[in-house]
């Protein structure tokens, strides 16, 4: 799109319930300009409104994104992916503006880290290209979630989907219409908050595959971090890694976590490469020390899947005893 002739960016999308499409398009359009440019949302189904607007979002009958209009409803629509998923309003904006956004979020980071390949920015793109699918899936009725089973089959439960999610800010039928914008104001604003962190987790998790096989020693089954980040997808690889270990947020502690088996979701002691004792299972401190032999144990999770110990060593030492158990 052509910059902005003034000082003021206006998007109009329309008025009724809203969905995650438009809510999350007006959100990524809002991140664009971060804070350099007032971004104001007017929602509307009056074509008078539309005249003048920087950006038509979910409403105008019409797609042309070098003119910032990025409707999907209109008869003959048939914009999508290779994989045959049909865009919505949030799909169209991210295929025209995703990269530019992206760009914005991480350029700090990648100073900071003496980054300056591009392929970052494009990699983080794609991998937030899934998320953004998912919410074309639903809008387009290509996909419907309502409930899923558990592990244990017989459980049923409702899932939470930030679709769901965004769908509650809209007024509630029975117990209370409030039909100002005030919410919607609110679930854009979320939706910000939600897709600035994605990208900035995609980005951490992209960085982190090359930052943990540094430190992946052939010789040892555990991997030393110096700080947390996302080792499930790069460990998986390693069949001799058993525990990671690293400090805890606030720097006061070593956690040490057991490596869960390939291809296994769930944290349950048997889906461990190496589970902690069961014996252990929800001890802290004394109890703890006592019964593993490691006196900096400060805690470990009844699920067997996590300790806890007062420093790196004493985090070893939990790791070390826990293999020892489990031969035998």
């Amino acid at each position: 799109m052509e910059e902005p002739k003034t000082e003021k960016i206006t998007i109009v999308t329309h008025t009724g319930i809203f969905h995650a499409d438009e809510v999350f398009a007006c959100a990524t359009l809002q991140l664009l300009y971060s804070e350099e440019i007032p971004v104001t949302v007017i929602r509307s189904r009056d074509p008078v409104d539309w005249i003048g607007a920087d950006y038509l979002v979910d409403v105008g009958g019409e797609y042309d994104a070098l003119n910032g209009k990025f409707d999907h409803h209109q008869p003959g629509f048939n914009s999508c992916r290779e994989d045959g998923t049909l865009y919505s309003s949030f799909g169209l904006v991210w295929l025209a503006h995703g990269w530019q956004v992206v760009s914005y979020l991480l350029y700090d980071c990648m100073q900071k880290l003496k980054i300056y390949d591009s392929n970052l920015e494009f990699d983080v793109v794609d991998k937030v290209d899934n998320f953004v699918k998912s919410i074309d899936w639903q809008d387009q009725g290509q996909l419907n979630i309502v409930a899923r089973n558990s592990s244990h089959s017989e459980l049923i439960c409702e899932v939470a989907t930030i679709q769901s999610i965004i769908s509650s800010f809209n007024p509630i039928p029975l117990v209370g219409y409030d039909l100002d914008d005030d919410a919607f104001k609110l679930a854009v604003g979320t939706a910000g908050i939600v897709l600035t962190r994605l990208i900035l987790k995609k980005a951490s998790e992209i960085l982190a595959k090359p930052y943990i096989e540094a430190r992946i020693s052939k010789h040892s089954p555990f991997l030393y971090l110096e700080e947390f980040c996302t080792w499930y997808d790069v460990v998986k690889d390693h069949p001799h890694i058993t525990h990671v270990i690293f400090p805890n947020q606030e720097k006061t502690a070593h956690v040490v976590t057991a490596v869960r088996m390939d291809g296994n979701q769930s944290n349950g002691p048997e889906n461990l490469r190496i589970p902690f004792p069961k014996e252990w299972a929800g001890l802290t401190d004394q109890k703890l020390q006592a019964i593993s032999g490691v006196e900096e144990a400060i805690f470990c999770h009844s699920a067997q899947f996590l300790a806890t110990a007062k420093t790196i060593e004493g985090a070893t030492k939990l790791a070390i005893a826990a293999t020892k158990q489990n031969e035998l």
